[in-house]
């Protein structure tokens, strides 16, 4: 059966794409964060979302062509070094993992697509280094935006001995069962279908020594059971105006309520995912889209 490495390539291969890897080490805590790279062009930034494996952004990338993809695997995930995150400052990390990739990849700036908590890391990133990000494409729920919450099973992970109970019984025991894992998050049986070629790398990353550790206080660091820690909600960290605007999307709004420009507005809306929203801070701006997201930001 294969490695963790060559379940990779095997991905990479199916979907017809070369790929590069090279590392980085976060000066501050010593982790080494590895980077991935297809493609050539303009570079986009990957920011992923649960752990921080990259492989499942790797569907996505054969409908980006013409650009040099850059996938970040958060410290955590994806074989960069395992952490416990409840050692660091989690606002602070993000800004500074992404800060060191940028500076070591030597962008001055670049379009950001994120998934849920890389959602959460990037919208930091973006209000902390407005003049490094271009756009911001957020990919499913960006984690904890507003006053959104994990789902319950996810919540339950911060109870000591209860998250270790669940962490492991989550643990694929092989890889026919690996993407079980996405049905208890809500993807629906037929969009999993689809992604039969990602179950032996779902299986091969989730048993990785340090997954339980990274994911476990991942959960815990940022949430708590009642919900998201507020100190952790991404635009908690601004000190500008906020406002948001809506566009059509598929589920049907396009204009969004009175909203005030005194902060936090995410406390006083329940947003549809369609959200366009824009920050301005000083002199530049940050724009963030959501749904259709890589489209319009290739496009942009």
């Amino acid at each position: 059966m294969a490695t963790t490495p060559a379940a990779e390539k095997n991905l990479y291969d199916f979907y017809g794409i070369s790929h590069t890897t090279r590392h980085t080490m976060l000066p501050k805590h010593g982790i080494r964060v590895r980077i991935t790279e297809t493609g050539a062009g303009a570079p986009v930034v990957i920011v992923p979302g649960n752990t921080g494996d990259g492989f499942p952004f790797i569907p996505l990338l054969p409908h980006l062509p013409g650009r040099r993809i850059i996938t970040i695997n958060r410290p955590g995930g994806g074989l960069s070094e395992g952490m416990d995150h409840t050692t660091v400052d989690f606002h602070d990390f993000a800004v500074e993992t992404l800060t060191t990739v940028f500076d070591a990849l030597e962008l001055d700036h670049a379009p950001i697509i994120a998934h849920s908590i890389g959602g959460h890391w990037s919208q930091w990133f973006a209000i902390t280094r407005p003049e490094r990000v271009t756009a911001l494409a957020l990919l499913g729920v960006p984690g904890n935006v507003l006053t959104t919450r994990p789902t319950l099973l996810l919540r339950l992970t911060t109870i000591p001995a209860l998250g270790e109970v669940i962490g492991r019984l989550t643990v694929p025991k092989e890889p026919g069962t690996a993407l079980n894992g996405l049905k208890i998050t809500g993807h629906a049986a037929e969009s999993i279908a689809r992604q039969a070629a990602l179950s032996d790398s779902y299986y091969r990353f989730a048993n990785l020594p340090h997954y339980l550790t990274s994911t476990l206080s991942l959960m815990t660091a940022v949430n708590r059971l009642s919900g998201s820690k507020p100190r952790y909600w991404p635009l908690s960290h601004g000190r500008s105006r906020t406002w948001v605007s809506w566009s059509r999307c598929r589920s049907g709004h396009d204009r969004a309520p009175g909203v005030s420009d005194r902060e936090p507005w995410f406390e006083r809306l329940a947003l549809p995912r369609c959200m366009v929203a824009r920050r301005r801070r000083s002199r530049s701006a940050v724009s963030v889209r959501l749904i259709q997201p890589v489209a319009v930001l290739l496009a942009g």
